[in-house]
């Protein structure tokens, strides 16, 4: 009798803990942040500064957007393009729903080489669609046909295709005259095992590239070690004002710290030090590491983080990063959780370049 009263006295009190637990899940998650802020991770940032990006205009449209901005790829164009310096690609992606998640395009308020606080809508990139979903935006700038080509991944939409995994990569041009029209890049037809993600268009050695990470087990003439992901390069074929084609050129494995599961990317230039660099998340969206090239397919990337939330048990989720170089500061953008985890904001954090490439 005596165990009986023990054992149901243990069920009792489990099951206060776990009624608990459900109703205050999202208070509790000010205990992670607490133990994030009294045991930080070694990181090479450590400040940051919310953005000012116009979702007003969004949610005009539809209500249902909310505040929730991911995968931002902002580019500084020095002299400008349509009375504008700074650009930025971004999607909404309201409490994970992949029906909002389309490209947008906006421009900085003011014309600095300091990147912008104030973030203007300049108009839908890519409208929803039926079935399916966009995912990934990046800028281009086009200095021959003074235009940004914003490019993307599609996944299960009518215009990708069985054969390719379902993934296909689409462009649209913006320039003086507003958007044209939109247009398949490539599929990913290379191989059905491989999921594409994160395509950047930069110019390496005088030749136009594509990268996009290769998310998948690559096996047999990849050379891959299995489970690694690594990027994928495809070469511009043709280029005009009208039309862009691409085709797959070859695989790369970056160097980066085992146990990290490489994820989301973005590319840039340094002209002066004629680097390369790159910045990429892991899978889990908690940590986002530094790369460097001198040839631009070999990316070495540092061990220590720039931003990391990994282990600390809440909701920050740094996910698809970007990054610019002006006047030798990497600024590094980002998007991240509110504390109750209901709202996703655009961040923006600086670090000097010597003192990543001194490392």
């Amino acid at each position: 009798m005596k165990k009986r009263k023990i054992l149901f006295c243990l069920f009792v009190l489990l099951a206060i803990v776990g009624i608990f637990f459900i109703t205050y899940r999202e208070k509790l998650r000010f205990i992670g942040y607490a133990w994030y802020y009294a045991f930080p991770q070694e990181v090479y940032i450590t400040t940051s500064e919310k953005l000012d990006v116009d979702i007003d205009t969004l949610n005009m449209i539809d209500p249902r957007y909310e505040e929730w901005l991911i995968h931002p790829c902002v580019r500084y164009v020095p002299d400008g393009i349509c009375g504008h310096k700074w650009w930025m690609a971004c999607t909404p992606f309201p409490k994970g729903n992949n029906k909002y998640e389309q490209p947008l395009l906006y421009y900085g308020e003011q014309n600095d080489t300091l990147p912008p606080r104030r973030w203007l809508f300049a108009g839908m990139i890519q409208e929803p669609h039926d079935k399916g979903y966009n995912a990934d935006p990046n800028l281009y700038y086009d200095e021959v046909y003074n235009r940004l080509v914003c490019v993307w991944k599609e996944a299960y939409t009518e215009n990708t295709l069985s054969r390719s995994a379902y993934n296909a990569i689409m462009y649209r041009v913006y320039d003086e005259n507003g958007f044209g029209i939109i247009k398949k890049l490539f599929d990913n037809n290379d191989s059905t095992k491989v999921h594409l993600t994160a395509p950047t268009i930069m110019e390496v050695d005088g030749r136009l590239l594509c990268y996009a990470t290769e998310l998948g087990e690559f096996e047999g003439d990849r050379n891959m070690p299995h489970g690694k992901s690594g990027i994928a390069i495809w070469g511009n074929n043709y280029y005009s004002a009208d039309s862009i084609s691409f085709a797959y050129n070859k695989n790369v494995m970056p160097n980066y710290p085992n146990g990290f599961d490489y994820w989301h990317t973005d590319f840039c230039y340094d002209g002066r030090r004629k680097v390369y660099y790159s910045v990429v998340t892991d899978q889990d969206a908690l940590n986002l590491l530094f790369g460097y090239s001198k040839d631009g397919y070999n990316y070495t990337y540092l061990k220590k983080p720039l931003l990391s939330y990994k282990g600390k048990g809440h909701p920050r989720n740094i996910y698809k990063a970007s990054m610019v170089v002006v006047n030798d500061i990497v600024y590094v953008f980002y998007p991240k959780r509110s504390v109750e985890g209901d709202k996703v904001h655009l961040y923006m954090s600086s670090i000097p370049v010597d003192r990543l490439l001194g490392e």
